[in-house]
């Protein structure tokens, strides 16, 4: 990583941390046993969305509406990466290797051609590690299918991201992030722009 320059090392993270932020909540409730959206310090979403975002002190937008404009993109949230989430049942090997499959992205704009270098290689090794962990730790018949499923992850990540960049381009709307802290509406804004 010390070969790429600021920005494309910004690119990396700002991609990388909104897709992690959909993908870890699920997992962390994968190995508490809930099927539950868990946050790192072990509290948990609220599933009644128009709640959820009636909480954030707006007087934009209420319960209701909602319910009925945000319903929607976590329908499709739950659809996508949480069931699968569910279905596949990674380990913490298998979701580090995701972890670092989304990170190191080689098809984001901007990267120079060193940058994507360095993005191939590391994904070269996270495959190689995780190859050698199915067929010798974890001694999986088919290490070559499992890989296959754990990929598809990556996949409804992308499909989801997506969907959470217009249901954050809403929120601007309504004006629902006004009362966060500067730092993580900058996040949120830069996000929007990858």
């Amino acid at each position: 990583m010390g070969r790429m320059g600021k920005m494309e090392k910004k690119l990396l993270f700002l991609n990388f941390f909104i897709k992690y932020m959909l993908v870890e909540p699920p997992f962390l409730g994968l190995s508490a046993g809930k099927k539950d959206l868990l946050l790192p310090n072990g509290d948990h979403y609220e599933e009644d969305v128009g709640r959820f975002y009636s909480m954030m002190n707006v007087e934009s937008v209420s319960g209701n509406t909602a319910e009925a404009v945000f319903k929607p993109y976590w329908d499709e949230y739950k659809r996508t990466v949480i069931d699968d989430v569910w279905f596949l049942k990674p380990d913490v090997y298998e979701f580090l290797t995701i972890s670092g499959l989304i990170l190191w992205d080689t098809g984001l704009d901007g990267l120079t051609d060193q940058g994507v270098e360095v993005c191939r290689a590391m994904r070269e090794k996270l495959v190689g590690e995780i190859h050698f962990y199915y067929k010798n730790v974890k001694k999986v018949e088919d290490p070559c299918l499992r890989l296959g499923q754990i990929m598809m992850l990556l996949s409804s990540v992308q499909k989801s991201f997506g969907k959470y960049q217009e249901e954050l381009q809403m929120c601007g709307f309504f004006e629902i992030y006004k009362n966060l802290d500067p730092e993580t509406c900058q996040i949120i804004n830069e996000s929007l722009q990858l």
